[in-house]
């Protein structure tokens, strides 16, 4: 089963408006570990998938879920991926640094002080999936993931023709977002796993 799977070749990103917008050229999809061919099918761009699957039962009933994982590809390829514990969450709240079990790549993360990181992000100027570290103005933004989805971009990195746009760091400690360490993802996966026993919060 499929939460989400995002790629440039895929539709829509279906989350409620205020917090999960609406993304066209590319979406990110949800799935649970018994993922086998979907995921292949939506990852490998080499495949073709021309509709977007959005997982009602996991993001409308998200419950006895273990494991969260954020994987980030490009032409078909894992560049990064992040693992939370999703006890006790629910389909936002599980994007977060007190959830997180393992940054991937990302050596410092789990070290580090974030003034965002969430999956709203920084509403005001359309950030989502947002990992920041800090603020320096457009020059001087430090963090290591940010999800681009609208023409309203208040700063040079994020303005694109289409969207969405996954920006992330391609090396293993934060980045200024301006840098050439900043990489674009093509394909944003969301999986999850489900706990096998009850589990007490």
């Amino acid at each position: 089963m499929c939460m989400y799977v995002g790629g440039m070749h895929v539709g829509l990103f279906p989350f409620p408006a205020s917090l999960l917008l609406p993304l066209r050229n590319k979406s990110v999809t949800f799935m649970t570990t018994d993922w086998t061919c979907s995921l292949f099918q939506q990852v490998s761009s080499s495949l073709p998938c021309s509709v977007h699957y959005r997982n009602n039962p996991i993001l409308d009933c998200w419950q006895n879920i273990d494991e969260v994982v954020v994987a980030l590809y490009d032409s078909g390829v894992l560049k990064q991926s992040l693992t939370f514990d999703a006890a006790g969450t629910d389909y936002l709240s599980w994007f977060s640094p007190k959830k997180l079990k393992d940054a991937g790549n990302w050596k410092d993360l789990k070290g580090l002080s974030t003034n965002y990181f969430s999956i709203p992000g920084y509403v005001r100027v359309k950030r989502n999936f947002y990992i920041n570290h800090k603020f320096g103005g457009c020059g001087g933004d430090i963090g290591w993931l940010l999800v681009v989805d609208q023409a309203n971009a208040k700063c040079g990195y994020e303005k694109f023709k289409t969207f969405p746009q996954f920006l992330y760091n391609s090396r293993d400690t934060r980045m200024n977002f301006k840098s050439k360490f900043r990489a674009l993802a093509d394909v944003m996966a969301v999986f999850v796993k489900y706990r096998s026993s009850p589990r007490a919060y």
